[in-house]
């Protein structure tokens, strides 16, 4: 009777908060279609067509505060991850920002050390 040989196990690695390329595809779409700028056009709230965690990649991206960045247990994306995802979107956010960057003027922009406050008692956020 042969012994089975067995397999290595294979670790285990939270990539809840990772970035895949499917993100970054559908972050890139939101922007070619003026998200998050279009939700202040007019009158009426329009809601981002992206889950939360890419509501809030794409503030700290443009700079446009969405409602999910206000949730205080959500986890937020760190300076490198902002700096990579906007060197993958460099010409979309470029182009955007020209078009439909007029709706949203530079002073009521957010920095991303604003958008990943919250209330001291909760303690740090949580950041990817």
């Amino acid at each position: 009777m042969e012994a089975k040989s067995k397999m290595p196990r294979r670790s285990t690695v939270d990539r809840s908060h990772k970035i895949s390329s499917r993100d970054v595809e559908l972050l890139r779409a939101a922007i070619r279609e003026g998200w998050p700028w279009v939700q202040h056009e007019g009158e009426t709230y329009r809601s981002i067509p992206l889950d939360d965690k890419l509501q809030i990649l794409i503030a700290h991206l443009s700079g446009v505060f969405t409602l999910a960045c206000g949730f205080p247990a959500d986890p937020h994306p760190s300076d490198d991850t902002i700096a990579s995802l906007r060197k993958a979107l460099r010409a979309d956010l470029k182009k955007a920002e020209k078009q439909w960057g007029h709706l949203v003027p530079e002073e009521e922009r957010w920095h991303s050390d604003d958008l990943r406050a919250r209330n001291p008692s909760w303690g740090p956020r949580e950041i990817y």
